[in-house]
């Protein structure tokens, strides 16, 4: 099952293959069998929804995937501006921050942020979610924490970094945790 050769008649097929093919079958037909059980639901969810209004489950994907990719770089580029200027130093122009997105992007590894795979859309929610956890906004931390642990098994992992992160920023022990729990009810929600 996980090869583009089994998906519709595509010329960008070749970026669905592996585990893009599987996202699109449970897209298509849901989790018909326990080897699904490994790919996160809301990526499927979006190309099923999407899929409503473009006839091309490949195209959803990629089309996700695409637009998260720009929104991963956006908060990237957010989040450099944010620890420039708690260094006290001016960003000239933009060139430092088209350098450091073409290093994000250009990283060996980038190649699947451009596929029908959950990474452009998992940085994305977890670049917001450090972003809105350095800003203090604790509300959208808590909604981007719970869509990166939805998303992508790592999800999980940005959990500690932000509890961490919010107590370095001086928020009380109590509401940074809270933000961790409610972060934590993506992954929990997905296992039960």
């Amino acid at each position: 099952i996980s090869s583009h050769y089994t998906l519709e008649n595509n010329p960008l097929k070749y970026l669905a293959n592996w585990d893009g093919a599987d996202y699109i079958h449970i897209a298509k037909s849901g989790y018909t069998d326990k080897f699904f059980t490994g790919f996160f639901p809301f990526y499927p969810i979006l190309i099923k929804l999407l899929h409503l209004l473009i006839p091309s489950y490949i195209i959803s994907g990629l089309i996700i995937s695409w637009t998260a990719l720009w929104g991963a770089i956006y908060f990237y580029c957010k989040i450099i501006k944010l620890y420039y200027k708690r260094l006290n130093i001016n960003i000239r122009n933009n060139l430092d921050l088209v350098k450091a997105s073409l290093v994000f992007v250009l990283f060996p590894s980038g190649i699947y942020l451009i596929c029908a795979y959950t990474e452009s859309l998992y940085a994305f929610f977890a670049l917001a979610t450090i972003y809105f956890a350095l800003s203090k906004r604790l509300y959208l931390t808590s909604i981007f924490a719970f869509l990166s642990t939805i998303t992508h098994i790592t999800g999980f992992f940005i959990l500690p970094l932000i509890i961490l992160m919010l107590i370095e920023e001086k928020v009380s022990y109590f509401k940074s945790l809270l933000v961790g729990a409610i972060g934590s009810l993506g992954v929990i929600s997905y296992s039960l």
